[in-house]
């Protein structure tokens, strides 16, 4: 859903293939595509490894997107209609072998566009050689500030920036729960850390003093020794940076030790369908955010939001909490962009760099709601326009709690009582 400004973390292995960009070294696109009457976009998705379970929900939305346009004959070009298809390879979860495929699908697949892989750390690989090739990457799951800071001008992401992102949760815990301390846990890897800057940032904003801060090591399992450390320090609010197994274990564990904080927000954790089910009724007052909930509306100019949550369930039959994965929604949403984009621009397949540029420069002044919300994108490349809701886990079922997004006031289980 680490992600630091600095980059100072940034592997030396991602380094090497930005270092390329940053001097020039820039490869002309295939000179000529193959002649062919449809759109191919490729993308390398993290379909085995760490990151495969939301890999596998982003390719979900992107195959729902694809079934939606070609049942109307695909997207729309002049008069012509032009259908779609999608090239995908397995990038194992590794920054490295997806920027080698990313390689692969723009030399050899002759792909006119690419779709993001999942997380920031992946991301920042591969969009360094979609930049090295002058072709459009858009994207939906890597939204580290660092990604943006490198001058890139195809990079898209169609969601806000991490920093965007933690705006208004944090703004919703200070003024509306009254949360004054907080204790931030963060796993010390490229989203995460930027995910818990950017809370220390809001947090301070809004008036919360940050009495706990700790990172912890990709070998380190058990963080009862660091929770323990927390529950002395009795916060109003424990945060925990980091992907969704670390949100499961982390929650296993305060129950183990017999902790249960006043309210932990977990911004990769609730907000997946794993979550409630992997932990059963100790999944109970977790927090999280959420891109898009039954409670938030959104007329898009192809969909509202009622429409999408009944395309997903038409076409994949799943209801709650399935229906809420912020990876499909988030997926469909950026392909919905794409599409925009390429008929705003008036431009068939195959691409020549004509068109890449063409599609990059409409990309750059386009705006739009879609039934995820609205989006208009930064000079650097991020939607600057868009929010997240907090939700909660009461009774099993992921609960909207932000009043700004028509929850009632008061709505959130706060603070928690004590585990049973």
């Amino acid at each position: 859903m680490g992600r630091v400004r600095c980059l100072a973390g940034v592997r030396a292995i991602l380094g090497t293939l930005v270092i390329a960009v940053l001097l020039g070294l820039w490869a002309s696109a295939p000179a000529h595509a193959a002649e062919r009457d449809y759109f191919l976009f490729g993308s390398a998705l993290s379909l085995t490894g760490r990151f495969s379970t939301e890999a596998k929900s982003m390719m979900e939305g992107y195959e729902l997107w694809k079934w939606w346009i070609n049942k109307q004959g695909g997207i729309k070009v002049g008069d012509k209609r032009y259908r779609v298809e999608i090239k995908y390879y397995d990038d194992k979860s590794d920054a490295a072998t997806a920027a080698k495929l990313v390689e692969k699908l723009i030399t050899e697949d002759k792909v006119d566009l690419i779709f993001g892989p999942y997380t920031s750390g992946v991301t920042f690989a591969a969009s360094a050689i979609s930049e090295k090739y002058r072709t459009p990457m858009f994207e939906e799951a890597g939204l580290s500030e660092g990604l943006f800071d490198r001058g890139f001008k195809y990079l898209f992401a169609t969601d806000v920036s991490v920093r965007l992102l933690m705006k208004r949760p944090m703004e919703y815990m200070v003024q509306e729960l009254g949360v004054k301390k907080v204790a931030i846990v963060a796993r010390d890897a490229i989203f995460p850390l930027a995910m818990s800057e950017a809370a220390k940032e809001f947090f301070d904003k809004y008036g919360a003093q940050i009495i706990h801060f700790e990172k912890f090591g990709a070998e380190v399992k058990d963080l009862t020794p660091i929770l323990r450390k927390v529950q002395a320090k009795n916060p109003d609010m424990l945060m925990l940076g980091g992907h969704l197994q670390d949100s499961i274990a982390v929650q296993k564990q305060l129950k183990e030790i017999g902790y249960r904080p006043k309210g932990v927000f977990y911004p990769i954790g609730a907000n997946h369908p794993e979550f409630v089910p992997e932990l059963g009724k100790d999944a109970e007052y977790a927090t999280s955010f959420l891109a898009l909930h039954p409670d938030m509306y959104f007329k898009g100019k192809h969909m509202d939001t009622n429409q999408f949550y009944a395309l997903v369930k038409e076409r994949y039959g799943y209801g709650l909490p399935k229906i809420l994965d912020e990876e499909i929604s988030g997926a469909m949403s950026m392909c919905l962009v794409v599409q925009e984009v390429i008929e705003t621009a008036g431009v068939a397949p195959p691409f020549d760099q004509a068109k890449k540029d063409k599609v990059r420069d409409t990309a750059a002044k386009i705006e739009l709601t879609t039934f995820y919300g609205p989006l208009k994108f930064h000079e650097k490349g991020y939607n600057v326009a868009k929010e997240w809701t907090t939700i909660q886990v009461q009774d099993g079922q992921l609960v909207n709690v932000d009043p700004k997004f028509r929850a009632p006031k008061g709505k959130a289980i706060y603070p928690a009582p004590p585990w049973k």
